[in-house]
């Protein structure tokens, strides 16, 4: 039985009928490979993250918050210099034109 999102169990006759199929169903498999990892990553990171507070007197009711709040200042930091870069590169181009 052709699965959507798991080219590996496409039949050679379902992939006959339906390369497309096949191809959406390889990069969906891949896409879903991705996510799985990143979400491995991001796991080890708070269990990390997670056992630095709790050692420094915190509590892991806590940790996910202050984790969260971690990573949305550093998201804020990254938007930051992606605006600063953007306005510096638009004075230097509008400077360079006039």
């Amino acid at each position: 039985m052709k699965n959507p999102r798991d080219y590996r169990k496409w039949t050679n006759r379902e992939l006959e009928a339906d390369p497309g199929g096949y191809e959406a169903a390889k990069k969906a498999y891949q896409e879903d490979q991705k996510a799985k990892a990143d979400g491995a990553v991001e796991e080890e990171r708070f269990a990390q993250f997670e056992a630095r507070y709790t050692a420094q007197g915190g509590t892991k009711a806590d940790a996910r918050a202050e984790y969260q709040a971690m990573k949305n200042e550093d998201a804020a930091q990254g938007a930051r210099r992606a605006d600063d870069e953007a306005r510096h590169h638009h004075l230097t181009t509008t400077r360079a034109a006039i």
